[in-house]
């Protein structure tokens, strides 16, 4: 099918990037927007939105990323796009572009949180939220967006499902020889709501040295008391190479955009590292406790299974394994959700161009 892609391709290793490549992998044509082209952000409207609590686009950016949107789309006459957390697309554009494309089917990839308690972050839904109604299907991550889309007025909402890339989350080689362990403890991620207060629990009360990697710590109290455990953000492969290179590697999940699972829930145990997360409903699903995963509730329980298994290698290694196995069995790579979303889509196709 020809598929016209609108979301973030800044770097090959972004999710965007990764359901992009997907998508030319099961053999698609593809045709890439990248919305990273266009910089909305600004200190100048970062210091309004602070004070003010309203958030300003730039004018001259929304004009120019609309026009050329609608240029791209009409030009390629495409059968699906696919469209992925377009903040500044605007409501008139989305629909001059359906009038002029009745053959292509309009779906919204968002595993974002719109509706989420994130006041800060809420003026910059603005435009999104108006062209809910306008896509033919939406893909959302959360079981309450469901209800949430729907009352802003959705055609047609399913969930879509998180998973890995395997040619970025793998066991390390066969001829990969891999160094001593650098890390016993280690996090990726950044600074966000309640894992702040954890990581900082686990290093002050516990003792336990976590090494972080990831943007904004620099804002925390923490970073500061523990200097030496933090570290830059780094990329997808990097970060496969962090997983191969410490015993414990944490899953924390985000309380500001209601997740119960993220995509280090499948990257960690696909490239055969042990994941110590937060205990969901869904990582209960997901991985069977004390077999294919371990699971935490408190900073408390989180510490106690850390000094458990650092020093219990034989059991580490055999969970380990088993939620590796457990992946591939259960099929939790982006090539198998994004296969059925496509069948899901293919029910909405519409007549062909002439």
């Amino acid at each position: 099918m020809r598929i016209f892609f609108c979301g973030g391709l800044g770097a090959k290793w972004m999710t965007g990037w990764q359901r992009c490549h997907v998508l030319k992998e099961l053999g698609h044509d593809v045709t890439e927007f990248a919305q990273d082209n266009y910089h909305y952000h600004s200190l100048l409207r970062g210091i309004i939105k602070k004070v003010t609590g309203v958030y300003l686009f730039d004018k001259a950016v929304l004009s120019q990323f609309n026009q050329e949107f609608l240029d791209a789309i009409t030009a390629l006459k495409p059968e699906i796009a696919w469209i992925e957390k377009a903040l500044l697309l605007l409501p008139e554009t989305l629909e001059k572009a359906k009038k002029s494309l009745p053959g292509c089917t309009f779906v919204c990839y968002q595993d974002d949180d719109p509706f989420g308690p994130n006041h800060a972050e809420r003026p910059l839904w603005k435009y999104f939220k108006e062209t809910i109604p306008l896509y033919d299907l939406h893909y959302v991550l959360r079981e309450v967006n469901i209800n949430e889309f729907y009352e802003h007025g959705a055609q047609n909402v399913s969930l879509c499902k998180l998973g890995y890339l395997p040619t970025l989350f793998h066991p390390p080689p066969k001829n990969y020889l891999p160094l001593e362990y650098r890390h016993d403890v280690s996090f990726v991620g950044a600074a966000r709501d309640n894992r702040i207060r954890d990581i900082g629990n686990l290093m002050n009360h516990y003792h336990i040295p976590v090494n972080v990697y990831g943007n904004g710590w620099h804002r925390t109290l923490v970073y500061y008391q523990h200097r030496a455990q933090f570290y830059p953000s780094v990329n997808s492969q990097e970060y496969a190479a962090i997983i191969w290179h410490s015993k414990i590697s944490l899953g924390f999940v985000s309380a500001a955009n209601r997740n119960d699972y993220t995509l280090r829930t499948f990257e960690i145990p696909a490239c055969r590292g042990f994941l110590l997360a937060q205990r969901t409903e869904k990582h209960l699903e997901l991985y069977e406790e004390g077999k294919e995963a371990e699971f935490f509730s408190s900073p408390e329980e989180c510490a106690d299974k850390i000094h458990f298994y650092l020093t219990h290698e034989k059991e580490r290694l055999k969970i380990a394994e088993a939620s590796y196995q457990r992946c591939i069995r259960s099929g939790y790579t982006l090539q198998q959700w994004i296969s059925g979303a496509l069948a899901r889509i293919h029910s909405f196709k519409k007549p062909v161009y002439k």
